[in-house]
C-alpha cells in the first residue's frame, strides 16, 4: 500500500485514463454492432437463417463483443506493463511521471505482449491436449470413457494449471526490468519460481481473490443499474431492443472502468514486488532494479 501511495497519480491516474479511453472505443464499437446483431436475429425459432442474416450475426457480434474484448485485453497487458515499471521505481525511491514510464515502455511494448500471448497459448495448450481425448472418446460414442477422460483431464487441470501459473508469473517483470527476451523472461520466471511455488501461489491467489471481489462489488451496482434501465427500456414500445442492450452494455463497461482502475494497480503491484522479494531472496541487492529505475533522467 505504501508504494501505491508514493505515485498515486501513475498508478490510478493511467489507469483511469487508459481504461476510459478503452470504455469510450468500446461503447463506440457495442452502438455500431449491437443494432447489426439484433435486426439479423431471426424472428422465429424455427425460421432458417439465410447468408445476409449470418453475415449480420457475425459482423455484429465481431463489432460488439470481439472487437472490445480484445482492445480491453491488449490494455490491460500494456497498462500491467506501465504499472509494473511504476512500482519498480518507487521501490528506489523514484516517482517519475507518466510520459517518463510510458516512454521507458514504449520500446518493449511488442515483446510485452508477445510473453503475455506466449504465457496464453501455454495454458490453452494444456487446455486442449487435457480435452482432446475426451471430445475423441465421445466422438467414438464411448460414453464411459468419455466420461473418465473428462475426469482424469479435470484432475490434470486442478494440478498443472496453478503450477504453469505460477512459474510464468514473473515473465513480464522479467522482460521489463532486467531487458531480455520473450523467451529468456520466461525461463527467467520459471527460474526464480523454484523453491517459492507455494508461497508464491498463495500470494497470487489470495491477490487474484481480492481483486476479483473488489472489482465483483464496484461493478455490481452498475451491473444491476443496467439491467434495470434495459428491462425498462424494452418494456418501451418506442424504444428498439439493440438500444435497452445498448444501455445496458454502455453501464457494464463503465463499471468495467472503475473497476479496473482499482483492481489494476494493485494486482500490478503485489506481481513486481513478489518479483523483486524473489530476486533479493536468491540474489542479494537488486542492482539490476536500480539501473532500471535510473535509466530515466531524475523527476
Amino acid at each position: 500500500m505504501q508504494t501505491m501511495r508514493q505515485n498515486p497519480r501513475v498508478l490510478f491516474g493511467l489507469s483511469g485514463v487508459v481504461m476510459a479511453a478503452v470504455f469510450l472505443l468500446s461503447t463506440v464499437l457495442q452502438v455500431l454492432g449491437l443494432p447489426q446483431l439484433v435486426g439479423a436475429l431471426p424472428g422465429d425459432e424455427t425460421a432458417s437463417v439465410d447468408d445476409v442474416q449470418v453475415a449480420g450475426l457475425i459482423g455484429g457480434g465481431t463489432l460488439a463483443f470481439v472487437v472490445p474484448l480484445l482492445l480491453q485485453g491488449l490494455a490491460t497487458i500494456v497498462l500491467t506493463a506501465v504499472l509494473i515499471l511504476a512500482v519498480s521505481d518507487a521501490v528506489v525511491g523514484r516517482k517519475p511521471s507518466v510520459g517518463e514510464v510510458v516512454r521507458r515502455m514504449l520500446p518493449r511494448v511488442w515483446a510485452v505482449i508477445g510473453v503475455s500471448l506466449l504465457s496464453g497459448f501455454v495454458l490453452l495448450a494444456l487446455y486442449a491436449v487435457v480435452a482432446l481425448p475426451a471430445v475423441l472418446l465421445f466422438v467414438a460414442g464411448s460414453t464411459v470413457g468419455g466420461v473418465v477422460a473428462v475426469l482424469v483431464g479435470l484432475l490434470v487441470l486442478v494440478l498443472l494449471g496453478p503450477f504453469l501459473w505460477v512459474r510464468l508469473a514473473f515473465a513480464g517483470p522479467a522482460l521489463l526490468l532486467e531487458n531480455i527476451g520473450v523467451w529468456a523472461s520466461l525461463r527467467r520466471s520459471w527460474r526464480l519460481s523454484v523453491g517459492s511455488w507455494w508461497r508464491c501461489f498463495g500470494i497470487l491467489l489470495l491477490t487474484a481473490i481480492i481483486a476479483g471481489a473488489v472489482g465483483g462489488l464496484v461493478t455490481a451496482p452498475f451491473a444491476v443499474i443496467g439491467s434495470v434501465l434495459g428491462a425498462v427500456s424494452a418494456t418501451n414500445a418506442d424504444v428498439s431492443l439493440s438500444t435497452s442492450q445498448v444501455i445496458g452494455t454502455v453501464l457494464q463497461n463503465l463499471g468495467s472502468v472503475v473497476a479496473t482502475t482499482i483492481t489494476a494497480p494493485f494486482s500490478a503491484a503485489v506481481v513486481a514486488l513478489l518479483y523483486i522479494d524473489l530476486r533479493m531472496r536468491r540474489e542479494g541487492l537488486d542492482v539490476a532494479l536500480a539501473r532500471a529505475a535510473a535509466e530515466a533522467p531524475p523527476s
